[in-house]
């Protein structure tokens, strides 16, 4: 096994700690809290609304098309957070989480650019589901 110095370790260390740092700030994914603006749609993106309710999302199913905006809004008295499954993680569509709860009345918006079937859920209280299908222009 290699000796290292107290220097060498420092370094080491040091050496990680920058690499964990710069790799924060390149692959930081931005939160997408607006509406994109209108030069990123094309002529046939359409926005839809999804509300979360007590009783669930509404609707709890929708099929769009690739490049269409869902705004997912709260009527809820207490916050929600959109996201992707799976829970906890995120990891099927990592870019469709909004990375932070929304507050009561708040929105949140998302531009589905990849086509396939998206099962998301509320990531405070997981038990509310919903699915949003998109397929190819």
């Amino acid at each position: 096994m290699w000796k290292l110095n107290k220097l060498s370790k420092l370094t080491v260390l040091a050496f990680i700690g920058l690499c964990i740092i710069t790799g924060f700030f390149f692959f930081k994914i931005e939160k997408n809290t607006e509406l994109p603006l209108s030069s990123s749609l094309n002529e046939s993106s359409r926005v839809h609304v999804v509300t979360l309710h007590e009783d669930g999302f509404k609707p709890q199913d929708l099929t769009i098309i690739q490049g269409d905006i869902v705004v997912f809004k709260n009527g809820l008295d207490k916050p929600f957070w959109p996201a992707s499954n799976l829970h906890p993680s995120h990891t099927i569509y990592p870019e469709f989480d909004a990375l932070e709860p929304v507050p009561p009345g708040g929105e949140w918006s998302f531009q589905f650019l990849r086509t396939g079937v998206w099962n998301y859920h509320d990531h405070i209280r997981a038990y509310y589901r919903g699915t949003i299908t998109v397929e190819a222009q």
